[in-house]
């Protein structure tokens, strides 16, 4: 089938609210006219089109053009609707997928009838050059949701060139949601500065995937714009070098910090080429030099602040040694989550601001995170690198004062889950100036393939950990003991508290010696322990001291699987 409706039929069809044509392989076009038909679809609400390669207009105009008509055909074979024949003003769904030739959808004079279009979605369109001009914005104050996909010819998807001095703006009143994705030649959103032309006042989430010839995000003057932002995501944009990019040849200096006032879930996975987060005033200086020293960079400066940020996740960022400055951790006060995955290079989560001398005098607060996950980041040493380490990074080196992942400059009062992977220079995740407000809300923690950790919990952090119900290590190849629990000095005898641990699971830790230290039971107690698992710890030949054996009044689950255990327990019942 070629043709799915003549105009004869269409016109007998006036409560029509929805088509539908999916993998109609030689279909040509939807409706067929003759060369002074006009289609008029008035209560069309939805139109899908999926899988027509032979495809290119709506219309199928039936015979040649006479002279009078010639310049609409010519319009026609560009525009997919060919609006001065085309009306659909109830208009409020439309998908496009997989239309081969489609090279436009729309074209500026058409009265196509665009003021109802609440969701676009373009997908695999492959000769498809611009998305939306300057005319057909100023038509679309209802639209809601934009989503293209697999376009591989689309270079910009604004075209905010308009008649000059017209005075319009493209406001896009409804615009809540814009995802791109897989737009391989995608260079830019807008081909200009929007500022003054177009404003997305409403949009809440913006996702951004696999564009790879994309180099930025935001101009400086547009963040005003987005003040209900809630969710950005940019991933797998190799060319991406700044989500916020000054005009060169404006040359703007940011002079005020620009905020995204509501942005709650921040997410930027795969940008091999991200210099940082906002290039302005205080990174032009570097940039001026014609190389980066990315191992003292910074990925967010004070130049840019989330007030309201609850979610952030950094993945495969390879160009920076750190992700926060002193100064800008305070515009994180509202985090609750901070997922850090494989930058190879991330030497310190905040680093002290070289350049200002600027000692990190008072302790550094993360009020309301409650889950911290830092994971295949082989470079990091501490999560905090300042005061302390100053001479070393002048040497061109980050050597920390210690070799503890968390000490007394950073604080975390409302942490619960704490996940430590293929961390692998750290010998300990705490060193005993922890921070006094820290760790007391901790309810699991996570540790595997950190290969120079010696211990999990010594003995000055075991008081912090009243909360902790769920440990768990793995393939940590130099751990000696669980719970280190002999101070240097003889203990004093405090007061013996509960601990509330539950589950305790140890896998493939070849030098496991101890679990436990005998000292434990003047220290601790663990009666609320039920499960406990142990497998592959060739080194451990002892499960538990007999002072802890008598607390375990609620173990109700005990797997040991090839240990070097000769003696765990004797029990009347296992």
């Amino acid at each position: 089938m070629e043709v799915l409706f003549p105009l004869s039929v269409v016109r007998k069809l006036p409560h029509l609210e929805e088509i539908k044509v999916v993998c109609c392989k030689l279909m040509c076009g939807i409706i067929e006219v003759d060369d002074s038909g006009k289609v008029e679809l008035c209560n069309l609400r939805v139109l899908k089109l999926r899988d027509l390669p032979c495809i290119k207009n709506f219309l199928n105009v039936g015979s040649s053009p006479s002279s009078s008509t010639s310049h609409d055909q010519v319009s026609t074979q560009i525009a997919f609707f060919n609006g001065k024949r085309v009306s659909i003003p109830s208009l409020e769904s439309l998908t496009l997928e997989a239309l081969p030739d489609m090279q436009e959808i729309w074209s500026d004079e058409s009265p196509l009838g665009l003021s109802n279009l609440q969701s676009l979605v373009v997908v695999q369109c492959k000769s498809l050059l611009k998305v939306f001009s300057f005319g057909s914005l100023l038509k679309l104050r209802k639209l809601h949701t934009l989503t293209i996909k697999d376009c591989v010819s689309v270079q910009e998807i604004f075209d905010l060139d308009g008649p000059s001095g017209s005075g319009n703006v493209a406001t896009l009143f409804e615009l809540a949601t814009l995802e791109l994705s897989k737009m391989r030649s995608l260079r830019r959103i807008w081909n200009k500065n929007p500022h003054g032309t177009m404003s997305l006042h409403n949009l809440k989430k913006l996702v951004v995937e696999d564009c790879e010839n994309l180099e930025f995000m935001f101009f400086p003057s547009m963040i005003k714009s987005l003040a209900h932002l809630r969710d950005l995501t940019v991933s797998n944009c190799k060319k991406m070098e700044a989500i916020i990019m000054e005009e060169e040849e404006v040359g703007m200096e940011i002079v005020e910090t620009l905020e995204f006032p509501m942005l709650t879930n921040l997410c930027l996975k795969q940008l091999e080429s991200l210099m940082c987060f906002s290039h302005g005033k205080g990174s032009r200086e570097t940039w001026s030099q014609g190389h980066v020293q990315s191992r003292f960079i910074a990925l967010f400066n004070r130049e840019v602040a989330f007030p309201r940020l609850e979610t952030l996740e950094i993945m495969s960022l390879d160009n920076f040694g750190f992700m926060f400055l002193p100064s800008s951790v305070t515009s994180f006060t509202q985090l609750k989550e901070l997922k850090v995955w494989f930058c190879e290079k991330m030497k310190a989560i905040i680093v002290e601001e070289e350049g200002l001398r600027m000692e990190t005098s008072e302790t550094l607060t993360f009020p309301m995170l409650t889950d911290l996950h830092l994971s295949n980041l082989t470079s990091l040493r501490c999560f905090s690198h300042g005061k302390y380490s100053q001479e070393a990074r002048s040497q061109d080196r980050v050597k920390p004062h210690s070799t503890a992942l968390f000490d007394g400059e950073v604080a975390f009062p409302s942490l619960e889950t704490l996940d430590i992977v293929v961390v692998d220079n750290i010998e300990n995740i705490w060193n005993n100036q922890v921070a006094a407000d820290s760790f007391h809300n901790l309810k699991s923690l996570y540790v595997c393939h950190c290969h120079k950790l010696v211990n999990l919990v010594p003995s000055h952090i075991l008081g912090r950990l009243s909360s902790l119900e769920r440990l768990e290590a793995k393939n940590c190849g130099s751990l000696v003991v669980v719970f280190e629990l002999q101070p240097p000095n003889p203990p004093d005898r405090h007061p013996t508290t509960c601990s509330l641990l539950k589950e305790l699971i140890l896998i493939e830790l070849p030098e496991l010696k101890c679990v436990w230290d005998e000292e434990l039971h003047c220290q601790v107690i663990f009666q609320c322990l039920r499960s406990i698992s142990v497998s592959r710890c060739k080194s451990l030949t002892s499960l538990f001291p007999a002072s802890i054996a008598n607390d375990l009044i609620q173990l109700e689950d005990l797997k040991i699987d090839e240990c070097g255990i000769a003696n765990s327990w004797r029990m009347k019942k296992a």
